[in-house]
């Protein structure tokens, strides 16, 4: 029996490590402020590529774009600089290509920027000087669930892909 039903919201991403998702929360709890609504820890992760409202009959579709696009060697990013923009305050993923490759394997827009999402301002929020500087193994991309609640979103991982290339 399948766990899918009718219409869902779906996204590829790039869960963060224990210690990514440990360092985020202490770098938000620097940052705090009241006009901030802030990312829980367990949602941290790297967006790939946004579904939006997925129909049942597709999902099958995406699940082989991204077997395709984990068919790759584990590779390593960097967390680096804090953003704020309008609203959206982000860490910057230094990418040395492999999300920017998954992304466009899965169909993603040109001009992908990879960024770890700490929170969204109610207002204008200007975050400077403010950096994460950890490193992590990007190992497995996976197909996320959202649904909206009033605490704020729920992520359920639905399928995972390992990073592996293809034997010989």
């Amino acid at each position: 029996m399948s766990y899918y039903s009718g219409m869902q919201r779906l996204f590829i991403g790039v869960p963060a490590s224990d210690e990514v998702r440990q360092g985020a929360a202490a770098l938000a709890r620097k940052l705090w402020r009241p006009d901030v609504k802030w990312v829980e820890p367990e949602n941290f992760h790297v967006t790939l590529r946004f579904l939006g409202s997925v129909e049942d009959a597709d999902v099958a579709g995406w699940l082989d774009k991204m077997k395709a696009a984990a068919r790759r060697a584990p590779f390593e990013i960097a967390f680096g600089a804090v953003e704020s923009r309008k609203s959206v305050i982000w860490v910057n993923v230094e990418d040395p290509g492999g999300l920017a490759a998954m992304a466009a394997a899965l169909g993603e827009e040109p001009g992908f920027r990879p960024h770890l999402t700490l929170g969204r301002p109610k207002g204008k929020v200007r975050v400077e000087g403010a950096a994460l500087g950890l490193k992590q193994t990007v190992d497995r991309i996976v197909l996320f669930r959202s649904v909206t609640a009033p605490a704020g979103p729920v992520y359920t991982a639905l399928e995972s892909f390992v990073l592996r290339l293809p034997q010989a």
